[in-house]
């Protein structure tokens, strides 16, 4: 059975330009088509532009502001749960992150994401989630049947921070394929236990 309604994928994506959403309808439709404020990131933006979670991206977002209120701070982290910063869209709360449109509490990293997408504005009760200023939806790496691929990326960062990524996607017969995705970040600040 091909569902290929409810199936979007990043092969045909060209550059930044993603093609299709599944964030307009719950069905896969042209991003020209979509009647809802969305915007896709592609994978190649967010390699280009250095981007490894969501927090990171939330300054490229449209309407979109990271909220530094007094319980987000950035040195209690060791005392908080694993969400992530909290945002405002269109001068709303939102940014609820989902992971292939079912929330998810845990920061989401880009090592084993193919695409992100905002959605701004109530169209995210469509997806459960409700939350009036938008949603951001992270779509995860699927393995390919079409060939056998690999990378490996070395990102250096300030303050003797180091991250590592590996991706491989092996095709096993006509009808199964495995993918592999990987990642060792440290990082390094000029404030002591600021990453716990």
């Amino acid at each position: 059975v091909e569902l290929t309604p409810f199936t979007v994928t990043s092969t045909l994506d060209r550059g930044y330009q993603a093609q299709s959403t599944l964030g307009g309808s719950r069905l896969r439709t042209n991003l020209k088509d979509v009647a809802a404020p969305t915007t896709a990131f592609t994978a190649e933006f967010l390699n280009d532009v250095g981007i490894t979670n969501t927090d990171d991206l939330a300054r490229y977002m449209l309407s979109t502001e990271a909220d530094y209120g007094e319980e987000n701070g950035v040195s209690q982290n060791f005392l908080k749960d694993f969400s992530t910063r909290k945002v405002r869209m269109r001068g709303l709360p939102g940014g609820s992150v989902s992971v292939n449109f079912f929330k998810s509490d845990l920061p989401a990293d880009t090592f084993s994401t193919e695409r992100i997408e905002q959605s701004r504005g109530p169209n995210s009760i469509l997806f459960g989630i409700g939350s009036p200023g938008g949603l951001v939806n992270v779509t995860n790496k699927r393995a390919w049947l079409g060939k056998n691929i690999g990378s490996v990326s070395v990102q250096g960062r300030s303050n003797g921070g180091l991250r590592t990524e590996a991706d491989y996607n092996q095709v096993i017969g006509d009808r199964f394929a495995l993918r592999l995705a990987a990642v060792n970040e440290e990082r390094g600040s000029w404030r002591n236990y600021e990453f716990s």
